[in-house]
């Protein structure tokens, strides 16, 4: 017998680990595997400690393709802030290169989290779309007992159970004992603005630590929250169960078991937390992070890379690089080219694929294809050409007030015939020159306007707007002044009580005195905090109040813009008139409902008000004063049978207001499309499937349109308002509103406030209140209060 030495040992411990090694790297794929080139693909362990130094740029949109000015964008250590037009720049970040991530965080929305492979010294442009927070938080529960949150978000369900003292402050990771707030939303993985939403870049890490791209089939935002405001998270070795609804109609093709992953904020990448299992037409997990929740297959990936050029070579800047139709995959993160003309994203592994390259203005239209061979191994495209008929070079410098050429000037361009937002952001030389390229075609349009300013970074001056119809080839544009008549300053300020309480769903509204009828209308978030866009050089007038329907002021003041951003600080607010409401909600048989919720829409927001275990609810609310009634619309739901009340309007005053006891007792889900209004106290309503309901909009007016009918070709009850900027929480000016009952005589100002804005095929929730004139000539005015919920078409 011969006994190995300690040499050998170490030597053949060290094979025995390069075996296994060797084995995990090459593991074999037999149940999510996508590609069919190899029925053996190479898995990696990412390094996510190797950090490398680049410069990221891009685009901070909200859902409306608004830019939303003020986010704070962090890389790394790196910070910088959007300015009016969404655009921010971070140079020489440190960040890790296999999972470089941004973040992105603005009050009122879920953080933005955009990850990507960064390459050093190179720059990463990106655009973003920040989701605002769900207008109605799923109701709240003791820490220290644990319990479950039920949340309805445009139709969809999904419901968190969280164990007794299950959650500690994100913070300083130490118990947390009070009461817990869930703000959830649902995302339609197959909406156009998934791929710009995110988080991450879709890529995650599977149990054996590889990381894969993932086709997500159902993802949830989710953001939980303590009674100061702080953040929460789950207690370390304490698991969450979730259950998340698939899309309409896709769960009869959807497998009986599914990964579920969490996504970690930090990483920038998810987290495989185990198997969830689909009973009906959702799937049930555990998990033991509620950052975001998803159920998605993994995919092997490779990382692509390429330059986009003309046919001189010179950069094509901030073209789109997409990958249409991937199989086995819902989305795949786009791509753009920087500043330099390069580009780097992510695709299948195994899979033939083809590259399509797109820009301006937006609608989509490839002026370039490119084949993406199936592949195991990363890809280099190299120098990709775009035809020369689909490229407009603009050329011209910039000056100050002076006329004099600056050498810190910039070009911001936005085309005018596309989706709002779709700005582009360009540089200038030492001397004040410039000049780039942008793809232009478009094969449905032929005149496409675009807007072009020019701004002084030093002094923030930014000129007019010069509208042109670009042609292909060299436009010169001349000198562009900087030096404009007409800019904007971000505006800010807190509210807060005397004791120093922070007021949440208060209405500011600011209003430009040489222009009284333009009033900027703010409702407060769960930190007080208002913050809007004003013109620069202008004197305001902010007025607080309750609701904008209130007729009293709790608090004015005047104050001027100059040429930077104005925060008024801390405004203390007295004298705010609140309402407790009561009552009970009722199952079919009249029994009490013991597990459930009340859905409560008032003003621009929506509470959800958990039932106790004898179907009692308490909650209150900001209600305008002690003489005037404030109306809500409440629909109980019974958690347990899932079913729910009608739609019923109220009006609470001051003090302790009884509800009678509500019936949960419709059969039909929630899902159910209304437009319910009170003329005068008078209840009438319109619902499908019983009666016709419709929406539309126009982008090139900014309306939205909502009618309902009890025959087809007829259109018995009709609501436009002006939607320029909306969203949750957006006030918007009611242009019509006609009813049998009613003509059209509209007694102004009437807003329409969105509690509900999901993406097209989700659902728009709205409601408003005001006085009305019968007709042009019967001018007497009647007390109308609306409200209503219909899936968006547009």
């Amino acid at each position: 017998m011969v006994v190995p030495t300690k040499t050998a040992l170490i030597v053949l411990t060290g094979m025995i680990s390069l075996i296994l090694v060797t084995f995990q790297s090459c593991k074999k794929i037999t149940d999510h595997n996508v590609g069919s080139a190899s029925s053996w693909d190479t898995l990696k362990i990412p390094d996510l400690k190797t950090k490398v130094t680049t410069s990221i740029s891009g685009f901070i949109t909200d859902h409306d393709d608004i830019p939303v000015n003020g986010a704070v964008v962090s890389a790394g250590s790196s910070i910088a802030l959007t300015d009016q037009f969404g655009y921010f720049e971070i140079n020489n970040a440190s960040v890790v290169e296999e999972a470089a991530v941004v973040t992105v965080v603005k009050p009122g929305y879920y953080a933005g989290i955009q990850t990507f492979i960064a390459i050093s010294h190179q720059n990463e442009f990106f655009r973003m779309t920040l989701i605002p927070l769900a207008s109605y938080n799923s109701g709240t529960i003791d820490a220290s007992q644990g319990g479950t949150f039920s949340s309805w978000d445009g139709g969809w369900t999904f419901s968190v159970t969280i164990a007794a003292n299950g959650v500690v402050n994100a913070a300083n990771n130490t118990p947390y004992n009070g009461l817990i707030y869930l703000n959830a939303v649902w995302v339609w993985p197959m909406d156009f603005d998934f791929q710009y939403e995110g988080p991450g870049d879709l890529r995650g890490l599977d149990t054996s630590g590889f990381i894969r791209l993932l086709s997500i089939h159902a993802i949830e935002f989710v953001q939980l929250k303590g009674t100061a405001g702080e953040e929460l998270k789950l207690t370390k070795g304490k698991s969450a169960t979730v259950s998340l609804e698939l899309s309409s109609g896709s769960s009869a093709s959807e497998p009986p078991t599914i990964p579920l992953w969490s996504f970690n904020n930090t990483s920038g990448l998810w987290q495989e937390e185990g198997i969830a299992t689909k009973t009906g037409t959702a799937y049930t997990g555990e998990t033991k992070d509620l950052s975001s929740i998803c159920v998605g297959l993994p995919i092997n990936f490779v990382h692509f890379k390429g330059k986009i050029t003309d046919q001189s070579g010179k950069a094509v800047p901030y073209a789109v690089v997409n990958i249409p139709s991937v199989p086995s995959s819902l989305n795949v993160i786009p791509a753009f080219s920087d500043s330099a003309g390069l580009f780097s994203g992510i695709a299948p592994a195994n899979t033939l694929l083809q590259l399509q390259i797109s820009g301006m203005p937006g609608t989509g239209t490839p002026v370039l294809t490119q084949e993406l061979p199936a592949s195991q191994s990363d890809i280099s495209l190299g120098t990709l050409v775009v035809p020369s008929q689909n490229l407009v070079t603009l050329e011209g410098s910039i000056t100050d007030c002076s006329g004099h050429l600056i050498n810190d000037g910039d070009v911001i361009l936005k085309g005018n015939t596309f989706r709002p937002g779709g700005y582009y952001h360009y540089g200038t030389s030492g001397t004040g020159a410039f000049a780039f390229n942008i793809i232009y075609a478009n094969t449905n349009q032929t005149s496409d306007s675009v807007s072009i300013l020019s701004e002084q970074k030093s002094t923030g001056e930014l000129g007019n707007a010069l509208v042109i119809i670009p042609n292909p080839g060299i436009n010169n544009l001349g000198r562009l002044s900087t030096c404009g008549t007409s800019r904007n300053v971000q505006f800010s300020c807190t509210l807060v009580s005397g004791s120093g309480v922070h007021l949440q769903n208060v209405w500011a509204g600011v209003t430009n005195v040489s222009n009284p009828s333009d009033t900027l209308w703010i409702l407060t978030d769960s930190s007080g905090n208002v913050h809007g866009i004003l013109s620069e050089n202008s004197r305001f007038i902010i007025n607080i109040s309750a609701s904008q329907n209130c007729g009293n002021t709790l608090y004015s003041k005047t104050f001027s813009t100059g040429m930077s951003n104005v925060s008024l600080g801390n405004i203390v607010v007295t004298g705010l008139s609140i309402a407790n409401v009561t009552g009970t909600v009722l199952d079919c048989n009249g029994l009490a409902v013991t597990s459930g919720y009340l859905l409560v829409d008032k003003d621009a927001y929506r509470l959800n008000i958990p039932l106790g275990n004898t179907g009692t609810f308490a909650f209150s609310t900001n209600v305008c004063n002690t003489t005037t009634s404030d109306p809500i619309s409440v629909i109980p739901v019974n958690g347990t049978t899932g079913q729910a009340g009608k739609p019923l309007m109220i009006s609470i005053n001051e003090g302790n207001n009884t509800i009678s006891a509500l019936q949960a007792c419709v059969t039909a889900d929630l899902t159910q499309q209304y437009i319910n209004y009170s003329i005068d106290g008078s209840n009438y309503s319109y619902s499908s499937p019983a009666n016709t309901i419709s929406q539309s909009s126009d982008y090139n007016t900014h309306f939205t349109y909502i009618g309902a009918s009890v025959q087809p070709y007829t259109e018995d009850v009709f609501i436009s308002f002006y939607n320029n900027g909306i969203g949750v929480g957006s006030s918007n000016f009611l242009d019509e509103f006609h009813c049998p009952q009613l003509q059209w005589s509209i007694v102004p100002p009437i807003y329409v406030s969105i509690t509900e804005y999901g993406p097209v095929g989700g659902y728009l929730s709205g409601y408003f209140a005001g006085k009305v004139e019968k007709s042009s000539t019967d001018t007497t005015a009647h007390d109308v209060i609306c409200n209503f919920r219909v899936k968006r078409n547009q």
